[in-house]
C-alpha cells in the first residue's frame, strides 16, 4: 500500500501541468479506503494458465489425451492445461496444445490430417 500512496504524489512544477494524471480512485488515502480500492481494482495482465491442470494425480483436471475428468466428450485445449507456468509468452505452447488436440481428434474420429 506504500507504493500506492507514493504513486499518488502530485507533480507540482508549473511546467509539468500537461503530464499530471488525474487520480485513478476517489476518496482518501486512509488505510481502509485504499485497501478497499486495491481489493476491488486489482487484476492481472498475465495470461492465465494452469487452472485446469493436466496430470495423473488426484488434483489434475485433465487427463493425458486432454479429456476433462468426469465429463464425457469434453477436451480442454488451451493454456489452462499447462501443469506449470511457462517461462515465456503462453501463445507458442498454447498453439502446440491446440495442434496436438487436433491430431487427437482426427485420430479419434478417423479424419484425415490437414
Amino acid at each position: 500500500m506504500l507504493a500506492m500512496r507514493a504513486g499518488t504524489v502530485k507533480v507540482v512544477a508549473p511546467d509539468a501541468h500537461p503530464f499530471r494524471a488525474q487520480p485513478l480512485f476517489p476518496g482518501s488515502l486512509k488505510h481502509a479506503t485504499l485497501r478497499a480500492f486495491i481489493h476491488d481494482a486489482a487484476g492481472t495482465c498475465f495470461h492465465q494458465s494452469g487452472t485446469a491442470r493436466m496430470g495423473r494425480d488426484a488434483d489434475a483436471v485433465v487427463a493425458g489425451a486432454l479429456r476433462v475428468h468426469g465429463l464425457a466428450g469434453l477436451r480442454a485445449a488451451d493454456a489452462s492445461v499447462m501443469p506449470t507456468l511457462a517461462r515465456c509468452n503462453t501463445m507458442a505452447p498454447t498453439v502446440v496444445i491446440a495442434e496436438r488436440t487436433a491430431e487427437l481428434l482426427r485420430a479419434a474420429h478417423g479424419l484425415a490430417g490437414g
